[in-house]
C-alpha cells in the first residue's frame, strides 16, 4: 500500500516494503544510523526553522533570524553577500532598521530535496511592512534555501539564496 502525506504544499509518497521490492529494490530495507532521520522529519525540522524565521521578521528580531543560521551560514542576495553569523546579524539589523517590523511574513515551500546532512528547499516568501512613502508596502521573491544538519542532530541554514520574483 502507497501513502501520500500532505504537509504545507508538500506531498510525500511512501510505498511498502513490497512495493520497494517491485520497483527493483534489492536486498532487506533496513533503518540507517541512529542519528539518521526520515525525509519526513527534515521536512518538519525545515517547516518548523520557517515558523520560527516568519516570526522572527514580525518580530524584527534579528537574533532570532541569526539563530537559524549555522555558523558559516551565507545569505545571497542583490545587495550582496553575508557570510557567518555577525554579518548576517549585521545585515538584519540594517534591514530591521530600514523597514521595521514586517506586518506579515510568509514562506511558500514548493519542493524539499533531502541528501544526507543537506536539504534543498525552494519557494516564495512575501513580507508586508506598514506603508511608508519611501518603501513599499510588500516585498516578495523567491528563495532556495540549504539546510545542513549539524553535529547536535539540528539542522540550520548553510546558504540562503534570495532570488526576484518571475514576470
Amino acid at each position: 500500500m502507497n501513502m501520500s502525506i500532505h504537509f504545507n504544499n508538500i506531498v510525500v509518497t511512501t510505498l511498502t516494503a513490497g512495493a520497494l521490492l517491485m520497483i527493483g529494490v534489492h536486498g532487506p530495507v533496513q533503518a540507517g544510523p541512529v542519528n539518521k532521520q526520515s525525509d519526513e522529519a527534515v521536512r518538519m525540522a525545515v517547516q518548523a526553522g520557517n515558523v520560527r524565521l516568519a516570526a522572527a521578521f514580525r518580530g524584527a528580531d534579528a537574533a532570532g533570524v541569526t539563530d537559524l543560521f549555522a555558523d558559516e551560514g551565507m545569505i545571497v542576495m542583490s545587495i550582496g553577500c553575508f557570510r557567518g553569523k555577525a554579518e548576517v546579524e549585521n545585515r538584519m539589523h540594517a534591514l530591521f532598521d530600514q523597514m521595521g517590523r514586517a506586518t506579515t511574513a510568509e514562506i511558500e515551500t514548493a519542493s524539499i530535496h533531502v541528501d544526507g546532512d543537506l536539504a534543498y528547499e525552494a519557494g516564495r516568501w512575501s513580507l508586508t511592512y506598514p506603508t511608508q512613502v519611501d518603501r513599499p508596502a510588500k516585498v516578495d521573491g523567491r528563495y532556495l534555501v540549504v539546510w545542513q544538519r549539524q553535529q547536535n542532530g539540528s539542522w540550520k541554514i548553510f546558504r540562503d539564496v534570495r532570488l526576484p520574483m518571475l514576470p
